[in-house]
């Protein structure tokens, strides 16, 4: 391995004061007026109570003391961790248990890559949740939620695949299953916190860091990291209390909640949502059958919640050792702030939604195609089994949480997967053709397959209660599908259309501007 070099030089000013950057910076200074000149987020009203702008928020946000006061109430409210901390071990300990399960497959899979050891144990965790979750509903299917033992046995038998998948790994090198180059380049990265720039990368030891030119950059680079890890435990501690929103109560909470005093998962005519693939939510389920009792769905359902806040911060994490390995410790820094600084994450991670945790397996299916896509290009090497279901297992779980996971992860991940082999010389052999397809196949066995066979087992339609035109169903009148497809169809104009220019530049104006799930950077 070669030695890593402490070689610091002082940033170059020359890229620094010219005409881009300054450009850059003035273009940005235009949006953030823009941005601050649309309606208040907090509600402030004027005296003929209309929202008042932006402007007046951040205000109110930088009169900290006032901030913190109305959080406790004025003073009313105390401040208590302790009754959370059994959620948190609760939480921890199946956030371990999946990351044991998870490990040997990344290990393998991403051996020959130059992935470092965050990203391969922030994966690890991500693909034993989404097993652990595809077991919960195979024991919730056969009727076994009524005790713990059935969930139990499943634990057991996947803790012990994970250890004989490890003590067969032990005959490989160390080389093989612990990219040393990558991560002391990650670890370098993420240490050396008052450097700022690329840092030396597996392969190109001798790089130099980049000094902060100045004392801003330097305090900056100091009060980032803090800043990450600060916006982190905000996350945890909102992710620990109850549910308030209105679809976590109605059914990402509900749902689990039925299947357990149920004591099996079955089709809810009632529910209709309880009917679409809930891949998160049997987190909840799972710590609900080993709670146990009268109020197993109550503390079952807060550490389901707390699991499902958590993938928000595997996405920080995931995100910052890629951009850290990448670009340097800034940029990791950076990114994991800025995407725990959005509102719109904030919001649904705090609140139980699981649009981060299709966010967090959609984001692991893109780091882990980025780290094998040289393997699947190359004509010599050939492409790895175990990588090519890595893959399909992210992008299935994702589709396992909602069925949009089909067109953001599965569609485009495998297309990738499959177009890598197709140009390669080892992707024209039948053998690794099949070896291939059998890997995408089995990891979608493992993730999203189930419950899409589940409900067309239950309903007769895969995607229920989607595409009722063309594979119909049982379960829904025509008067309830009617009333379905318009609640949840395209919004269309006075005249009709859904898709005009107007509508696409409202559209665009709340992706960039409007929205009050964003931030201005």
């Amino acid at each position: 391995m070669a030695a890593r070099s402490s070689k610091v030089v002082p940033a170059s000013p020359g890229v620094g004061h010219g005409l881009l950057p300054a450009g850059l910076l003035l273009g940005f200074l235009i949006y953030l007026l823009a941005f601050l000149s649309q309606p208040s987020v907090l509600g402030f009203v004027d005296g003929n109570g209309q929202l008042l702008p932006r402007f007046v928020d951040v205000s109110q946000i930088l009169l900290v003391e006032e901030l913190l006061a109305g959080m406790a109430g004025g003073g009313r409210l105390e401040f208590g961790i302790s009754d959370r901390l059994p959620l948190l071990l609760a939480a921890g300990s199946w956030l371990a248990i999946a990351w044991w399960i998870g490990l040997p497959l990344v290990q393998r899979a991403l051996r020959r890559t130059a992935a470092g050891r965050i990203e391969r144990y922030t994966l690890a965790v991500l693909v034993g949740l989404a097993i652990l979750s595809t077991a919960t509903l195979l024991v919730g299917l056969g009727g076994g939620l009524g005790q713990r033992w059935p969930l139990l046995a499943a634990l057991a038998l996947l803790v012990g695949l994970s250890y004989a998948a490890r003590r067969g790994s032990r005959g490989q090198s160390a080389a093989e299953l612990e990219p040393a180059a990558a991560d002391a380049a990650q670890a370098d990265a993420l240490r050396d916190k008052g450097h700022v720039g690329k840092p030396a990368r597996a392969g190109n030891a001798g790089q130099p860091h980049v000094q902060p030119a100045n004392m801003p950059s330097m305090w900056l680079a100091r009060l980032l990291p803090i800043g990450v890890v600060g916006l982190a435990v905000l996350y945890l501690l909102g992710s620990l209390l109850p549910p308030w929103e209105f679809d976590v109560v109605e059914y990402h909470l509900q749902a689990p909640k039925e299947f357990y005093q149920a004591g099996q998962i079955a089709f809810s005519a009632h529910n209709i949502y309880a009917n679409m693939p809930l891949a998160a939510e049997m987190h909840s389920l799972a710590a609900m059958v080993l709670v146990g009792g009268t109020e197993g769905w109550w503390w079952g359902g807060l550490i389901g919640k707390t699991i499902i806040g958590v993938h928000a911060l595997l996405a920080a994490l995931l995100l910052a050792g890629f951009m850290a390995r990448q670009y340097g410790n800034w940029s990791g820094w950076a990114a994991a702030g800025l995407l725990l600084a959005a509102p719109g994450s904030a919001h649904v991670a705090l609140a139980g939604l699981i649009d981060m945790v299709l966010a967090a397996y959609l984001l692991g299916g893109l780091v882990s195609l980025s780290l094998l896509w040289p393997l699947l290009r190359s004509e010599t090497q050939g492409p790895a089994t175990t990588g090519i279901l890595l893959v399909s297992i992210l992008a299935g779980a994702a589709a396992a949480c909602k069925y949009t996971g089909l067109l953001f992860a599965v569609l485009p991940l495998l297309l990738a997967v499959g177009l890598g082999l197709m140009w390669s010389g080892a992707g024209r052999q039948f053998a690794t053709i099949l070896r291939s397809l059998t890997a995408m196949f089995l990891g979608l066995c493992l993730t999203c397959l189930p419950w899409y066979a589940k409900n067309w087992f239950l309903s007769g339609n895969p995607f229920f209660p989607l595409a009722y035109d063309i594979f119909g169903g049982r379960g829904l009148s025509e008067v309830q599908v009617e009333r379905w497809q318009a609640a949840h169809s395209v919004p269309t104009n006075a005249q009709g259309s859904a898709y005009t220019l107007g509508a696409w530049w409202e559209s665009l104006t709340q992706l960039l501007m409007k929205s009050e799930f964003l931030h201005p950077s």
